[in-house]
């Protein structure tokens, strides 16, 4: 009843495979580090015959090995995967993982009064921020000792101990006049020093 129907074709259309990103979060890293493949190291797989297969490829990776982070917190990196089996693979663009940089040790303090200018009424609040060599509030510190003396000592010498990189305290004086503070501590083996003047006046004079 059937007669035989032979050379029939059909086309098919395989669609190209997209790669799966493997990248897990780095782990953080001290400011001043060079980035590696110990941070870099993104992976690309498919499924091949239904079993997981490594995609051979490039990652380019922005910012790029050899990178100097400097900045102290959180930044993104990011990469775009090229397949070298292009015919049979989608590039993959945009995979990112978050970096966490912590600052360095203490390399320089900083002395700060505010106000500068003021009435012997008042009080000139002394703030003494301890930073990296990259300018990064070391808010990871916690011991280092700074001595603030003030008028060389004429009027008072207070020792501090930064707390998250910060420590504040007050200066006043009773009678009009600039005084000097002075901040010391040793990093490293050397002494680290900075100044600041508050000038008083008394305004019951006036």
């Amino acid at each position: 009843n059937y007669n035989s129907v032979n050379g029939t074709t059909a086309t098919i259309n395989v669609a190209k495979a997209t790669p799966t990103i493997t990248w897990a979060t780095p782990s953080s890293i001290v400011a001043g580090t060079l980035l590696s493949g110990t941070q870099l190291n993104a992976s690309a797989n498919a499924i091949y015959n239904s079993v997981n297969t490594p995609v051979a490829g490039t990652f380019t990776y922005t910012p790029v090995s050899g990178t100097q982070v400097t900045l102290a917190g959180t930044s993104t990196l990011s990469t775009n995967f090229t397949p070298t089996d292009s015919a049979n693979y989608n590039s993959v663009n945009g995979t990112t993982v978050v970096l966490t940089t912590v600052p360095g040790p203490i390399s320089q303090i900083e002395l700060a009064a505010s106000p500068t200018s003021l009435d012997i009424t008042s009080a000139s609040t002394l703030t003494v921020t301890g930073k990296d060599q990259y300018g990064n509030v070391v808010t990871n510190n916690s011991t280092t000792p700074v001595i603030l003396s003030v008028d060389n000592g004429a009027l008072a010498t207070t020792r501090l101990t930064l707390t998250s990189g910060v420590k504040t305290t007050t200066l006043s004086r009773s009678s009009a006049g600039a005084s000097i503070v002075n901040a010391f501590t040793v990093l490293s083996g050397s002494l680290a020093s900075a100044e600041a003047t508050v000038t008083f006046t008394d305004g019951s004079h006036n």
